[in-house]
């Protein structure tokens, strides 16, 4: 006959690690489920639940071995699935897709085919990680039929939608994705994206849009209550979105106004070489339909210095030197002896 004199002690830590984890307190969860396991530790839930609190806290080679150990006491597809969730947090996609395509062999074993959407939704994010794009959108698409229809799941196919090239599904559903969740943690990702797929798309007025928003999201999450901005922090904050502004009103004949954005780019800090000379080319074509040239050549001059040391990494900006003014290019062609592929 079973021993129960420590049970009442070992399942209630277990019930108070499980409560912990559905209200998201992850850390009481891993501490009352550690405990559980120290009284007993031959129930393959304890170390489920709580390789699912080590995922939630980031300590994924903990959660992948409470999930082995979940696995040798029972199998089942649920260990399987989160086992592959850690491995994809340790980008070991090899191992997670291993795992996940076990899972899914379970689930049609047992025709549990309606608890599948966290299978391809955590496949997804494997075949992405492995540069299988097409299978990665696949499974999100399958995932997102069968109601896995969160902010992640869109977030996650409109990567790799972009990757693909497919400008107008990614953006769709990174439009799905802020619908479905406005206050997500990724938003700033998510306008990030929609400003770089709307400027393939060259909806300048879109980009615009986003780029606003994302500069004031930006603000709203990393500056601090009557905090004095360093130059290093008002670059993170402004990130790309001068640079996209600049040019959407570029684009859109707003010479003015695309000054008015560039000039708030601090130039004499320079922190990323791809994005600076990106920069310092939309300055020098807004300058020069302003008729200012000396400017407009001081900064054509740090473009060509910065561009030299990397590639080029907004072609579309690129193609603003062959939309120069013909007297521009003239006296570039003079001064810098630069030749015009067009």
């Amino acid at each position: 006959m079973e021993d129960n004199s420590e049970y009442p002690k070992w399942k209630l830590f277990f019930d108070l690690g499980k409560r912990n984890l559905e209200m998201k307190d992850n850390i009481s969860a891993l501490n009352a489920l550690t405990k559980s396991i120290a009284i007993r530790n031959d129930k393959h839930l304890s170390f489920f639940y709580r390789g699912l609190a080590n995922n939630r806290v980031g300590k994924y080679q903990e959660a992948v071995i409470d999930f082995t150990k979940a696995l040798e006491i029972k199998e089942d597809h649920y260990s399987y699935i989160e086992r592959g969730r850690a491995y994809n947090s340790l980008k070991n996609y090899e191992r997670a897709l291993n795992d996940l395509n076990f899972a899914n062999k379970l689930i049609r074993q047992n025709n549990k085919f309606k608890e599948s959407s966290e299978l391809f939704h955590n496949r997804g994010i494997t075949y992405y990680g492995l540069k299988k794009f097409r299978n990665s959108v696949i499974d999100l698409s399958k995932a997102i039929k069968l109601k896995a229809d969160d902010f992640f799941v869109f977030h996650n196919r409109g990567w790799a939608y972009f990757r693909l090239e497919n400008w107008n599904k990614a953006n769709s559903d990174y439009r799905e994705a802020i619908k479905r969740n406005p206050e997500n943690e990724n938003l700033l990702i998510c306008f990030e994206q929609l400003s770089l797929i709307n400027i393939k798309l060259q909806n300048y007025e879109e980009i615009i849009k986003f780029s606003e928003k994302g500069i004031a999201l930006s603000v709203n999450h990393y500056k601090k209550i009557n905090e004095k901005l360093t130059d290093e922090k008002r670059e993170y904050i402004n990130n790309k979105w001068l640079l996209f502004l600049g040019f959407s009103n570029i684009k859109l004949k707003d010479y003015k106004k695309a000054e008015y954005w560039l000039n708030k780019v601090n130039f004499l800090y320079v922190n990323n070489i791809n994005i600076r000379p990106a920069e310092e080319l939309c300055r020098s074509f807004a300058l020069s339909h302003l008729g200012k040239v000396d400017d407009a050549l001081f900064y054509f001059d740090c473009y060509l210095r910065k561009r030299k040391y990397r590639d080029f990494i907004y072609p579309e900006i690129e193609e603003l030197l062959y939309e120069l003014p013909n007297e521009m290019k003239n006296i570039i062609r003079v001064i810098y002896q630069y030749k015009f592929s067009k």
